[in-house]
């Protein structure tokens, strides 16, 4: 096989000396013509036909190799990454239409993850000279003309000679492996720095993670700056790779520890939220553990993706497996700054929750509206806050406060926040509609499951039942028109609830919901052992 390869290597450089083509070298430069001649003149890559350069490329290869011309060296390709090891895995031409869409951009600088970052000065160079031997070469093509006439070989009388076109091959062959080397090998230095955020990340969650194991012979203030320099780099990797919902960096650790101490306090029995039972600990729990779950899952993916980093994606949106956990982290400690870090937020928020669990009892149907996400219950569960504040306006204050801050008066001082006028003329309007109902109350029935003990339980009972039905469900009666003409002014404040601020209604609700069905985010269902990057 030496022989032969040596006998052939010498035929050909006997060959190349002369003028002519035979008729398959003829054949691959007239498909090569055609291939070029549906490039635009104005190479810019915005213009071109990637597919259709594509082909060129890939015409040109086969036409080099066809008539005989050794490919420029590429031994340098041995020291690129595996991952572009596996895109260049040999020493052949391999002319990839994205390195020459690189050099027809002529960039200075690329981006990643927001970042710009320059290339050198020679490869700059490198794709100059490539591009000005992409020109010539199309130069040459140009001059092919098969319906020119032929000579008496058989050579078209204004083609350019061999040596002419063989040397245009060569030079662009070589102007493309001097890009090729020099781009490559400055990506693979850019991807690098790139995976500098994350490769951060790694680097705190590892130091937390030996605080914790040594933590009984620390100080706590160790511990607290580890946690800390793992939210914040999480937060620089949210900000650029979570494209999916804001990219928040200023989530700070606070909220793990508000987290922590609420899991701590609402897991015991014995802190209750104003004397109720456990039930209203229940929305607290699941909050604190949302944002301990979806922060565990940040970290789990940390851990495996250490031993995989070649196969993170530079540009760190196009991780899936990153961004599904950013997502979910971002989304639960927006809840948990909001509820978790508020104290008085947060109990108010339970006893509402509370108080809809204990009306599921007596109202099946809002337990189906929660469980199907009907899309009554999005018209209900404002009637209900609203109601909830009149009947318990000291523990519902906070809360609808928080969505409607322009109802109240501005507080002063350590005065607490007092209702405006139209808040308080609704107020009068349920006092009324209570006393018009109270004689229903006096003769309920002790034994059945509906009857109630207090006034304000009652009202609370007989209006958010009216809240959740339709009003075809009530009976005739003073009672009843006492109650449909409060449900009717009630309407209003309910549209704006939802209309005030949108974002924090949407919000809220997706809470609610979320305390009621104690489902559990996705974070908590990734499995490690199948990680996607």
């Amino acid at each position: 096989m030496p022989v032969m390869a040596s006998w052939t290597g010498r035929f050909l450089n006997i060959f190349r000396e002369s003028d002519t083509f035979n008729t398959a070298e003829i054949a691959a430069i007239e498909r090569l013509v055609g291939s070029h001649a549906v490039l635009p003149d104005d190479t810019k890559s915005e213009e071109i036909d990637l597919e259709a350069c594509s082909i060129f490329l890939d015409d040109l290869a086969s036409a080099a190799q066809i008539i005989g011309l050794r490919p420029a060296p590429r031994r340098y390709r041995e020291s690129f990454t595996p991952n572009y090891r596996a895109i260049f895995p040999d020493d052949t031409r391999n002319y990839r239409v994205d390195v020459l869409e690189g050099c027809l951009d002529q960039p200075t600088g690329i981006y990643v993850n927001g970042d710009c970052f320059e290339l050198s000065a020679e490869t700059v160079c490198c794709s100059d000279a490539l591009h000005a031997a992409w020109a010539a070469l199309g130069a040459f093509l140009k001059r092919w003309d098969p319906g020119a006439g032929s000579t008496a070989d058989g050579m078209p009388s204004t083609s350019p000679k061999r040596q002419e076109l063989c040397k245009a091959f060569q030079t662009f062959d070589f102007a493309w492996a001097g890009l090729e080397r020099k781009y490559i090998n400055e990506l693979i230095a850019i991807e690098a720095r790139a995976r500098d955020l994350i490769i951060k990340a790694i680097s705190c969650e590892k130091k937390l993670y030996e605080v914790e194991v040594a933590r009984t012979t620390l100080r706590n203030d160790v511990h607290e700056k580890a946690q800390h320099d793992l939210v914040q780099s999480v937060c620089r990797l949210n900000s650029v790779a979570n494209h999916r919902r804001k990219g928040r960096d200023d989530l700070g650790a606070d909220i793990l520890v508000a987290a922590t101490m609420v899991a701590s306090k609402f897991g015991s029995s014995s802190a209750l939220i104003g004397g109720a039972d456990t039930v209203a600990n229940d929305a607290g729990r699941h909050l604190a553990a949302d944002v301990l779950q979806s922060f565990e899952a940040v970290r789990q993916y940390l851990r495996e993706v250490e031993h995989r980093l070649e196969s993170v994606d530079p540009h760190l949106c196009n991780n899936v497996g990153l961004v599904a956990r950013l997502v979910d982290w971002e989304e639960s400690w927006e809840v948990g700054q909001l509820y978790l870090t508020n104290e008085p937020l947060l109990y108010t928020l339970c006893d509402f929750v509370a108080c809809i669990q204990r009306l599921q009892v007596v109202e099946p149907k809002l337990t189906t509206m929660c469980e199907d996400c009907d899309v009554e219950l999005f018209l209900a569960l404002p009637r209900l806050l609203v109601l909830r504040y009149l009947t318990a306006p000291e523990k519902q204050t906070h809360l609808l406060h928080n969505l409607l801050p322009h109802r109240f008066l501005a507080a002063s001082g350590n005065s607490p926040v007092r209702p405006g006028t139209e808040l308080t003329e609704l107020a009068r309007h349920f006092q009324q509609a209570t006393r018009a109902v109270s004689g229903d109350f006096s003769q309920a029935d002790p034994n059945d499951p509906k009857h109630v003990t207090s006034m304000d339980d009652a009202a609370w009972k007989v209006f958010a039942h009216a809240a959740v039905s339709d009003m075809s469900d009530r009976e005739d009666g003073p009672a009843a028109t006492a109650v449909g003409d409060f449900m009717r002014a009630i309407e209003w404040w309910s549209v704006e609830v939802q209309r005030h601020c949108p974002e924090d209604w949407n919000q809220c609700s997706a809470v609610l919901v979320q305390c009621l069905t104690k489902n559990v985010r996705s974070s908590t269902n990734f499995q490690i052992g199948f990680l996607e990057i």
